[in-house]
């Protein structure tokens, strides 16, 4: 009779299982991978079935947006049916990275009744970006520290309010957790391998590609990339060290240019070729220069006008001549193009040709950089009126009507002259007023951290999750003592973990530190958007981790039952999650209910409170 084959035990070393039934057959090494993947899967399921009962659980399902969050959704749509339609979209300048564009582009046919495919995907990014968090802390802090930041996102009330809105963020937030999961790859360069380093070089070309801002994190792991391959370098490591380099810029390059050729062309044609125009505003032009027929021109007046960009000259040239005409003149010297100062303040100059990515870099900061501009986003200097020195009666009334345009016009020359000297005149403003900037970054950052310390599940418990939704920004509960409360607790968490994991050379958390020292560098300077906040909760999910697990390290109770525990609170979650699904919220947008329809026109960023009922 055969003898009984009695099962080795488990060495002291050898990890036990979470999941006993694959010990039969799985080695102790792949026992372990397959532990790993397993909690990336059951992380990515809920996080999509979380996704999934939070979008279906309101009327506004069909929407491009949500009533939480609307952003430029309705415009990156309208930017994806000109590129499927081949047409200029914003006279074909390079106003906005195209990514989000090209990818709505790409996944969608055009149909406004289809948009619930596209939310589908979003929401598919959306777990995937969870469970890609989860894998890059695993890489570098182990298991339970991954698992508690991939949780996190995957149940985090702002990360799913940003997976139901067709913005840019979703796509984003994907390609920067992948970054930090492929990192850890790359460190070591005394043998590159090439192909690592050109798929990195060129996925972060295309993260610039869908936020420009990126570009600054790219250079902070760059940094950190060269720190390691340096580290006690030889000459001949330098060789390599140079290489490796240099294939991650020729990735970075390729994966830019075609976008950069496109955009300078576009740029070079706005300044040499005068622009097509609709047949509303060509008939507009012809009933001007019929009227000024009989108008003389100088030749220096001549001159004056070719100098302008082509794109603004017919308009600024019949503006100048009708305003020499209300002033009882029949000639135009070239003296008269002082008349464009004197009405607008400033007289159209050349854009810049060769931008990068985008040219909406000087905009956006002297919007949020002005002496009336709120923490969050505003049009302000965009509707300022013309100055129209002199008064109004010294101007063709037909052609100020109705000025400042409602929306940005490149051939109206205060918005072409916050384009292309925004940084200059922010900065100014900086200068001369230090201590209102110092104020207005406070601002910021308490709009910033309002995102970062959001609660969790569709009630964004434990808050609700009824609020104020800033400009092109998404819903944040209002500040009562309890929330402050919450961001304090939260803020300690930041300055203690921080202080403990850099205390303990745990190097490993600093390109984690850089993304969170990127959007803030990116707040300061730019926007208060809780969005912006949002996306840097794994820093602190993983700071969160590292301490509890730091003060349980000898409490054998939580070591053995902490995977129960966990799954106990999830479980917990996703039950409440699911009881919001079957009795949904009435939501009250602005005063006005949510319906099939969004409430206020697509047009409108104005600031709305959502009450949930």
């Amino acid at each position: 009779m055969a003898k009984r084959r009695h099962r080795q035990a488990p060495s002291k070393g050898q990890p036990k299982s979470d999941f006993p039934g694959f010990r039969r057959w799985l080695s102790p090494r792949r026992e372990i991978v397959h532990r790993w993947m397993a909690w990336g899967w059951i992380i990515f399921a809920l996080a999509l079935v979380m996704r999934l009962l939070f979008w279906q659980a309101t009327p506004d399902a069909e929407w491009s947006h949500s009533a939480y969050y609307k952003g430029d959704a309705p415009i990156w749509l309208d930017y994806a049916r000109a590129i499927q339609q081949d047409v200029p979209y914003e006279l074909g300048l390079p106003l906005r990275p195209p990514g989000n564009g090209y990818l709505l582009a790409a996944l969608w046919d055009g149909d406004a009744n289809h948009l619930g495919r596209l939310k589908l995907l979003w929401c598919l990014l959306g777990a995937a970006t969870a469970s890609l968090f989860y894998a890059a802390a695993r890489r570098s802090f182990g298991v339970w520290v991954g698992c508690l930041v991939g949780f996190g996102v995957a149940i985090g009330h702002g990360w799913m309010v940003l997976s139901t809105s067709l913005n840019n963020e979703t796509p984003y937030l994907f390609l920067v957790a992948w970054s930090l999961y492929f990192l850890p790859s790359l460190h070591a360069a005394v043998k590159p391998q090439s192909w690592r380093l050109l798929l990195w070089g060129g996925v972060q070309a295309v993260a610039c590609l869908v936020r420009v801002e990126h570009a600054l994190f790219f250079g902070f792991l760059m940094l950190w990339l060269l720190r390691h391959w340096t580290d006690a370098a030889t000459p001949r490591r330098w060789r390599r060290v140079g290489l490796a380099s240099g294939l991650v810029a020729v990735a970075f390059v390729t994966v830019l240019a075609p976008w950069h050729l496109q955009a300078w062309d576009a740029c070079r044609r706005f300044n040499t070729e005068e622009p097509e125009v609709n047949a509303a505003t060509e008939q507009a032009y012809r009933q001007v220069e019929q009227a000024l027929q009989g108008m003389r021109w100088q030749d220096d007046a001549v001159a004056e006008r070719q100098g302008l960009p082509a794109a603004s000259r017919r308009a600024m040239g019949n503006f100048v001549a009708a305003t020499v005409f209300v002033r009882g003149q029949r000639e135009v010297r070239a003296a008269d193009f002082a008349i464009l100062e004197e009405a607008f303040g400033s007289r159209p100059t050349p854009l810049a040709e060769h931008p990068f990515i985008a040219l909406y870099g000087g905009l956006n900061f002297y919007l949020a950089n002005n002496p009336e501009a709120p923490a969050g986003f505003s049009r302000g200097p965009l509707n300022a009126p013309p100055p129209l020195t002199g008064g109004a009666g010294r101007y063709p009334a037909p052609l100020i009507g109705g000025l400042p345009p409602p929306d940005l016009a490149l051939s109206y020359p205060p918005h072409l002259d916050i384009v292309n000297l925004g940084y200059r005149k922010g900065l100014a403003w900086i200068v001369d007023q230090p201590m209102a900037f110092a104020a207005h970054l406070w601002q910021k950052g308490r709009i910033f951290w309002h995102g970062a310390t959001l609660g969790i599940g569709g009630y964004n418990l434990p808050f609700g999750n009824g609020g104020l939704r800033h400009r092109v920004d998404l819903v944040v509960p209002h500040r009562t003592t309890a929330v402050i409360l919450w961001q304090l607790a939260w803020l300690a968490v930041l300055l203690w973990g921080s202080w403990r994991l850099l205390r303990l050379r745990q190097w490993a958390f600093l390109p984690w530190a850089a993304w969170l020292a990127s959007k803030v560098v990116v707040t300061a300077a730019f926007f208060g958007y809780a969005r912006q906040g949002v996306g840097v909760s794994p820093v602190l999910f993983l700071l969160l981790a590292v301490l509890i697990e730091a003060a349980t390290r000898r409490s054998d109770p939580w070591q053995r039952r902490r995977v129960t525990w966990g799954l106990v609170v999830l479980g917990l979650v996703l039950a409440v999650e699911c009881f919001r699904f079957l009795q949904p919220p009435v939501l009250v947008l602005g005063g006005r209910p949510v319906g099939e329809v969004d409430p206020w026109p697509t047009q409108h960023h104005e600031g709305r409170i959502l009450e949930a009922r």
